[in-house]
């Protein structure tokens, strides 16, 4: 029996795509007893195969064509996911943040291949394989494997005489991370990169792997790994208290962000490296104190650092949690010994099928299922993700798949959407904008907001042209600098930021009020200028406004010629948000005079 390639390899992506935790879980789960089985992987992998193979055919296939063809594979599925843009919503000033970390993934007794890494234990003798993993960090918490570097007994090589178990493996990992960095850049050689690691990067040869490969880098920054360095940045930080943001987040946690720029240091190799430093310190409602510092290259200020310590400094944790952890406790069985012959091939279907569940997981289509469940996310729809593993094992193999599922040309329509409102550091909203008035001429938009504290920053989508006429904003308007508001217009840019100060007490009442950066004529408190002051009583009051949280919804009220408003952070008014077709009703007026 001759099978196709493309058949074998969606059955070795079946095997971890339904968790089945050994290969010989082939034979048992996927053989005859399920009778959609084999239609079902002849309609995936679009082929005509009249038997089912296998799991010793499985390994047959995957000692003949070696790993390589499988990370190729996934270098292309990556490259797909950034063409079409379905990661760009966790860049971090324009780059792709890639989170690198060392990991064990096979342990033996007897020695395996002449890579094992040797590890003793008091009399016995463990063989090791050990990999270095890049995986970017996706919205909704995604981390994508992007890059892999299997770490051998090469790398221990030149080790000092005496060095602990700990001090090898860092040495391992270093001389890894530039094998790594140059065949990441050699695959992706145009794509924005920042890398994220820990403290053991913190040194003068990982500065320079990111200098050789033209990548940004912050890297975890402790008392331990650079201490001279250490010192000077608690007595620059001293000198410059003026720079600091503090935020205190709605679970009553009080978080300062600090930082000094230029920090300068000298490697034992002479070079000259000059950086930026960053500290943030969490105060608990118990008086529990946490600090983490980061060192970076990326651009950070007032504006900035609060994404660069969130997105790029914090989020590194989700390589540990979202990949390594999930990978090797939810059924993927990241050290098992698939294979003692073509054990890396394995390891590269696992990443891809990871791939793979994390986008139906966190997609919008399991997504809009469990909302209408009333559950926030799949993973509460379904309880957990051995569950959803199991859901998709049982309709493999009982239920016939629709033909139209099979449609590639209308496959080539769809887009990848993941939902941002996980992504660390954001909190997300949606209002829906209803016309009013004889102006109007009916329709309505759904604009999606993102909000970071403690800045309130804004991106608005804009949905379909409004069909009623709203002010225009002005030629270079792009980046409007406003707290909480927002201005619609039939002819908007397709995106508008908005960037602010933080609200002060009476602003959070209301989503107007002036702000320290506003230019020109003073706004009023509903955020019009005061030249259009006089004129408010004509286009109806100020929609209502409600806080801001993962389900928020905003209905906001428009005639001819207002301007749309919403507030991340502002308080909820005291009567509920209602209004009649000419406006809101008299008890959803605001607090403020501005009415």
């Amino acid at each position: 029996m001759i099978y196709h390639k493309r058949f074998l390899l969606w059955w070795g992506l079946s095997l971890f795509l339904c968790k089945l935790t050994s290969r010989r879980q082939l034979d048992y789960q996927l053989n005859t007893d399920g009778p959609e089985v084999l239609n079902n992987l002849n309609r995936w992998a679009g082929t005509a195969q009249q038997s089912r193979p296998v799991n010793q055919t499985l390994e047959y296939f995957l000692e003949r064509i070696g790993s390589t063809p499988i990370a190729d594979l996934r270098r292309q599925m990556v490259q797909r996911l950034i063409r079409m843009k379905a990661l760009d919503g966790a860049r971090l000033q324009g780059r792709f943040v890639v989170l690198i970390d060392g990991s064990g993934y096979l342990v033996f007794h007897s020695r395996h291949c002449e890579d094992c890494l040797r590890q003793r234990h008091g009399e016995t003798t463990h063989y090791m394989h050990q990999v270095l993993e890049a995986k970017v960090l996706g919205p909704a918490g995604t981390v994508v494997s992007i890059a892999s570097e299997f770490i051998d007994n090469r790398d221990a090589q030149g080790a000092p005489a005496g060095a602990s178990q700990e001090q090898v493996k860092q040495d391992c990992e270093l001389k890894a991370l530039r094998r790594l960095a140059a065949g990441l850049r050699g695959e992706f050689p145009q794509v924005r990169i920042c890398l994220s690691g820990d403290g053991l990067y913190a040194c003068g040869e990982g500065f320079q792997v990111a200098k050789d490969y033209k990548c940004d880098y912050i890297y975890t920054f402790q008392p331990g790994r650079l201490p001279a360095l250490w010192q000077d940045f608690q007595g620059l930080l001293q000198l410059c208290p003026d720079q600091q943001v503090v935020w205190t987040t709605p679970q009553g946690i009080r978080q300062v962000y600090r930082w000094v720029n230029g920090l300068e240091y000298t490697d034992s190799a002479g070079r000259a490296w000059t950086f930026n430093a960053i500290m943030c310190t969490e105060i608990k409602a118990d008086g529990k104190q946490t600090e983490w510092s980061w060192v970076t290259s990326l651009e950070v200020s007032r504006k900035t650092v609060v994404d660069v310590a969130t997105k790029g400094g914090r989020a590194r944790w989700r390589e540990e949690n979202e990949g390594f952890n999930t990978q090797k406790n939810s059924g993927l069985n990241l050290e098992h010994a698939y294979s003692h012959t073509c054990w890396a091939a394995y390891y590269f279907l696992l990443q891809i099928a990871h791939l793979l569940l994390q986008l139906v997981e966190k997609g919008n289509l399991l997504r809009h299922l469990a909302q209408e469940q009333g559950k926030r996310t799949a993973l509460e729809l379904f309880g957990s993700l051995k569950n959803l593993a199991q859901r998709l094992l049982d309709s493999l193999r009982y239920r016939r798949w629709p033909e139209e599922v099979f449609d590639r040309t209308a496959a080539r329509a769809i887009q990848i959407r993941l939902d941002s409102s996980e992504t660390p550091g954001w909190r997300v909203g949606v209002f829906q904008v209803r016309p009013g008035g004889s102006g109007s001429g009916g329709g309505g938009t759904r604009i999606r907001l993102r909000a970071r504290p403690p800045y309130g920053r804004f991106h608005l989508a804009m949905g379909p042209r409004l069909p009623f006429g709203l002010p225009a904003p002005r030629p270079r308007s792009r980046f409007l600098r406003a707290a909480s508001i927002g201005t619609l217009s039939p002819r908007s840019i397709p995106r508008v930021s908005l960037l602010g100060a933080p609200q002060r007490p009476r602003d959070q009442a209301h989503p107007g009020g002036p702000r320290p950066e506003w230019t020109g004529s003073p706004p009023s408190a509903c955020g019009r200028a005061g030249p259009r002051r006089s004129s408010l009583s004509r286009y109806g009051r100020c929609p209502p406004i409600s806080p801001a949280t993962s389900a928020t919804r905003w209905n906001a009220w428009l005639r001819s010629s207002w301007s749309g408003t919403a507030a991340a952070n502002a308080p909820p008014l005291s009567s509920t948000p209602s209004g009649t077709r000419n406006g809101p009703s008299e008890s959803t007026r605001c607090s403020l005079d501005c009415c």
